[in-house]
């Protein structure tokens, strides 16, 4: 999920840690059994930064990357937050912070992942 908020009319992308903390990532996760992979986004996002919001659709795109043994593909979708939480599920293992869209993207290690990150402009402008 690109998670995107606009403060003094600048698009804003919230990142969050990786769960070893040493990395800047968008939140994602598995689609569970019965959930739509926009839900699972949704879903990903509340538990992973705290953040509630509107998903737009369709998909902003996808990309894959490697876990273990297994290459999975992710579809990324963007969020126009309306609500931050000060706690959520996983605020003990991770940290969350906005940056604005192009710091956003250069901190985001896959190449595909960034470039979807800028793509997301496309679809929120301030």
């Amino acid at each position: 999920m690109v998670p995107i908020r606009v403060r003094q009319r600048r698009l804003q992308v919230a990142l969050v840690t990786s769960s070893g903390g040493k990395r800047w990532i968008l939140p994602k996760g598995f689609v569970a059994e019965g959930e739509s992979p926009a839900e699972s986004a949704r879903r990903e996002t509340l538990e992973e930064a705290g953040l509630i919001g509107r998903v737009l659709r369709p998909a902003l795109g996808r990309y894959a990357y490697e876990k273990g043994k297994a290459r999975l593909v992710v579809a990324v979708f963007v969020m126009r937050v309306t609500q931050v939480l000060d706690a959520w599920d996983e605020d003990d293992r991770r940290r969350r912070r906005w940056f604005e869209l192009d710091d956003a993207a250069r901190r985001i290690d896959d190449d595909d992942l960034a470039r979807l990150v800028l793509r997301a402009a496309r679809r929120l402008r301030p």
